[in-house]
């Protein structure tokens, strides 16, 4: 079971504009097709959220932005963070990511991204007659 699908459950959508977006959620396969036959016709589809990725960087990658930051203020030999173990740098990355995720909850940061995880079971509903 992927993260998104731990947090989220698919939910049924209706687009009217062949699948650019989704609108709101509908309690059932029928509720959207008929919001859709409603609405001029439309597509209906499960749609899966997910979060934004607050993942900022592995070790290594903080190391080196440390490192780029400072590039003006070391030696010649550059001796800046050099000695730093495989260890060190793995818990690095493991503080600063938990601080953003600790930052974003005690904000209430909305962190549901705009674009979907999945989307399956697309089906093209037809409008009304007039």
């Amino acid at each position: 079971m992927s993260e998104a699908s731990a947090k989220y459950q698919y939910q049924w959508r209706v687009s009217l504009d062949g699948g650019e977006s989704y609108g709101d959620v509908h309690p059932s396969k029928e509720s959207a097709a008929g919001k859709a036959r409603i609405s001029g016709g439309g597509l209906i589809a499960e749609c899966l959220q997910e979060d934004f990725d607050l993942f900022l960087g592995d070790g290594l990658s903080l190391l080196e932005i440390l490192a780029d930051n400072n590039s003006e203020r070391v030696n010649e030999t550059g001796d800046f963070l050099t000695a730093v173990t495989a260890e060190q740098a793995n818990d690095l990355a493991v503080m600063v990511n938990a601080a953003i995720e600790t930052w974003a909850e005690k904000h209430a940061i909305n962190t549901t991204a705009y674009m979907f995880a999945d989307v399956r079971n697309e089906e093209q509903i037809e409008g009304e007659a007039a």
